[in-house]
């Protein structure tokens, strides 16, 4: 290998090398950045998925006790729900509250033979479809900390055979509590 011997070079190439080096090392700090960013918005993002996904499901989740209470014992009215997370460092929970059974449609029960005339009294039943709506909160620990996430979900729910009960057509008066029902 031959060295060009100093003299030879031509005048403002030294220092060249030093700049090409340096210029490409800002070019990789502003990708590096960049990338830092992109992640950072990503796991964000996932992070935020992953609150909405569980607020669904404790909403989903009100459903069943209310339900449960309305077949079993008659009990049509609003209720509320706190449901803690399992392996939770911060305090974070879900608060449910479903609004009232309310009886948007009353047809003859078709599927049971309970209807038929004679079979088991005067007992008039029916097949009573309600709209509900449960609306879920996740909330973090203490006072300071706000709703992380909401989430409202609207069914309907066939209840049969149902007796014609006055609790059930009459369970929804309050007009704040029907404006909770949501279609």
């Amino acid at each position: 290998m031959t060295q060009t011997p100093p003299a030879a070079r031509r005048p403002g190439e030294e220092g060249s090398a030093y700049l090409v080096a340096l210029l490409c090392l800002v070019i990789l700090t502003i990708v590096g950045l960049n990338v830092s960013m992109i992640t950072q918005t990503e796991m964000q993002l996932g992070n935020n998925e992953r609150s909405a996904q569980r607020v669904f499901y404790a909403a989903e989740a009100g459903f069943s006790p209310s339900v449960s209470k309305a077949i079993l014992d008659a009990d049509y009215q609003p209720h509320e729900f706190s449901l803690p997370e399992v392996e939770n460092l911060f305090g974070l929970q879900n608060e449910v509250e479903v609004s009232a059974f309310f009886p948007i449609l009353a047809t003859p029960c078709n599927l049971c033979e309970i209807n038929n005339a004679g079979a088991y009294g005067t007992k008039q039943y029916f097949e009573v479809t309600h709209a509900v709506t449960a609306r879920a909160v996740r909330v973090g620990a203490g006072a300071a900390a706000g709703p992380i996430a909401q989430k409202t979900i609207s069914v309907m729910v066939d209840i049969q055979p149902a007796e014609a009960l006055a609790e059930a057509q009459f369970a929804l008066t309050d007009p704040a509590e029907i404006r909770k029902i949501r279609f």
